[in-house]
């Protein structure tokens, strides 16, 4: 199953046409004004072979030129694109000047007072849409997708990197009621963070604000035309970075949604997320399960004289967190707590086995990730798992074969999101002594570059927590 989605032109306040591919309009236009030019190049030569025809025919064949040669100064002088085969004159592109100021007047301005003004910004829709959680709908090149009553963006203090859910600090969106939205910042760091603008598209005017509030609230979307406002917020940390969520209004419905810069990038996202739920389906998983904690067998299924690595991550996890967070911010907490204190254990991999224990064949837990904080791919997919389980946040790891990863289910969003948390991994440990790291920073890692991403499906071999070769061959049941 893939996503659906949905190709539409939005109509803006000022009447400009956007979201469409507009080469087809403009091969259109191309050919239909060549053929007005051979059209009237034959007229002229006509008219020459034909002098002698009395001046009342003349009179007529000169207007008709001149019209010819009005319509070709009015489609060269900026008139509307002429629809593409099947589409309808409303639905054509409009001119590369026209699509640059609808580009335009999206970008929030730094410093604004607290108003609902009187111009607005809102994109009207060509046609009613089906929204899901899976939907995306292309505006501006740009993809909406994730609808929902609640939505996040969040930013890593220090890089680039923004991700469509919380990390270390960024916005919330919640749609209060068919009338009402919340914005709300967040900082989960001890840095300095302030937000200078927010500006809120709505249908009679958008909201604009410049105070630095824990909360924000936006109403009017109930007596908005339907269509789409984008909602901007601008923050300065450690360098200034706006984050775009956006509002979706049809009827008396009202949802919240992420935006990608890209519209291939949201499409993507969803279509990995609908794999995994396929997967996930196939091997039994559901919400309630992947919460389970016990029992869990890993690294091994024990027998005498063995150990398990489990407990030390539940405590681990009740460590870090506050039960009143959010469970978004207690998973950000735990992938960035991995990725900072545990290393990429290479040289395991280097001797041509995986973890470190299996490479000593020590099972009674001091070659164990906990005591030694070295680990690969299974391993942190497991432990984050395990961490989030602790919450009564549904987890699962997800093993390709290749390699692993994390699925999470974060319930305000009514989505899971999937982190690859090896591969933000900060530091190598490329020898036998555990203690020996290395920055991985030199390789280019940023935090949250795989954090809610789309991820590879085609080949599955387990997913859920634990060992499941060794629950295979002692004949336990994966749930």
């Amino acid at each position: 199953m893939k996503a659906y989605r949905e190709e539409d032109v939005f109509i803006n306040s000022q009447g400009y046409i956007v979201g469409k591919d507009d080469q087809g309009a403009i091969n259109e236009r191309y050919r239909y004004q060549t053929e007005l030019h051979e059209n009237r190049e034959k007229a002229v030569r006509r008219a020459r072979r034909r002098e002698k025809i009395k001046s009342f025919l003349s009179c007529l064949k000169l207007f008709a030129i001149g019209c010819i040669i009005g319509v070709i100064i009015a489609l060269y002088e900026g008139c509307d694109g002429l629809p593409k085969i099947g589409e309808s004159a409303q639905e054509a592109m409009v001119t590369v000047e026209e699509q640059k100021a609808v580009e335009n007047i999206t970008t929030p301005k730094s410093s604004m007072d607290e108003e609902a003004g009187t111009t607005s910004n809102w994109h009207k829709p060509s046609k009613t849409h089906n929204i899901t959680k899976d939907s995306i709908i292309r505006l501006e090149g740009k993809g909406l997708y994730n609808f929902g009553d609640t939505v996040a963006a969040g930013r890593c203090v220090g890089n680039n990197v923004i991700v469509p859910s919380e990390a270390d600090y960024g916005v919330t969106l919640k749609v209060k009621d068919k009338d009402t939205i919340t914005i709300t910042p967040y900082n989960n760091t001890d840095k300095n963070v302030k937000v200078l603008s927010v500006v809120a598209e709505v249908g009679s005017g958008d909201y604009k604000s410049s105070e630095n509030r824990e909360i924000y609230s936006v109403s009017g979307y109930a007596t908005s035309e339907d269509g789409f406002g984008f909602v901007d917020v601008e923050f300065e940390a450690d360098k200034t970075q706006t984050m775009s969520l956006g509002v979706f209004k049809q009827g008396d419905d009202l949802w919240v949604c992420n935006v990608a810069s890209k519209d291939s990038f949201a499409e993507q996202h969803v279509n990995s997320r609908l794999d995994l739920e396929t997967a996930m389906k196939e091997w039994g998983v559901t919400l309630e399960n992947a919460t389970s904690k016990s029992p869990i067998y890993y690294p091994i299924v024990a027998q005498e004289g063995e150990a398990y690595d489990v407990e030390p991550w539940f405590e681990k996890s009740r460590e870090l967190v506050k039960t009143d967070w959010t469970d978004a911010h207690k998973v950000m907490i735990f992938y960035n707590y991995i990725i900072n204190n545990i290393a990429y254990d290479q040289y395991s991999c280097d001797q041509g086995t995986t973890s470190r224990w299996f490479l000593k064949q020590d099972f009674d837990g001091s070659c164990y990730t906990s005591k030694t904080n070295v680990a690969i791919c299974q391993d942190v997919a497991n432990i984050l798992a395990f961490m989030c389980r602790e919450q009564g946040i549904p987890a699962v790891g997800v093993f390709s074969g290749e390699h692993a990863w994390s699925a999470v289910y974060i319930k305000d969003y009514d989505r899971w999101i999937q982190i690859d948390v090896t591969t933000d991994m900060k530091y190598y440990a490329y020898d036998e002594d555990v203690t020996a790291w290395t920055n991985a920073a030199i390789q280019g890692r940023e935090t949250y570059s795989h954090y809610d991403i789309a991820m590879d499906y085609s080949t599955v071999a387990f997913i859920g927590v634990g060992n499941y070769e060794d629950m295979k061959t002692y004949n336990i049941p994966l749930y």
